[in-house]
């Protein structure tokens, strides 16, 4: 079946779909920039973290309402989901599709 034999109501609804679909990839594209840089700089954030004991505390100092102190084993899971996601779902091809999706201007933020 082409798209152009799709009814009114099923393009509607696609389209939306597709809409909302492109405005996720360029956010998850802003994302995972941020997690990149923070990811480059855990080298050195990691050599002090092997410095503490897992269940050693690490004060809360974001602002964010609600957050409460991270122990050094919370912070490296945190971590290493982060990595995983770039791992995963930050190479070059699927780059290349959000791009294509949500405009290149729009990955970037």
């Amino acid at each position: 079946m082409a798209y152009a034999s799709l009814t009114a109501e099923q393009k509607g609804i696609l389209n939306e779909y597709v809409r909302l679909l492109r405005a996720l990839a360029g956010e998850q594209a802003r994302v995972n920039n941020h997690a990149q840089a923070l990811n480059e700089d855990y080298a050195q954030v990691q050599t002090i973290l092997g410095l503490l004991q897992s269940g050693d505390v690490i004060s809360d100092g974001s602002g964010l309402a609600g957050s409460a102190s991270l122990t050094a084993a919370e912070v490296t899971s945190l971590t290493a989901t982060f990595q995983g996601l770039l791992a995963a779902y930050n190479q070059l091809g699927q780059r290349q599709l959000w791009a294509k999706a949500a405009g290149p201007g729009n990955l970037i933020g």
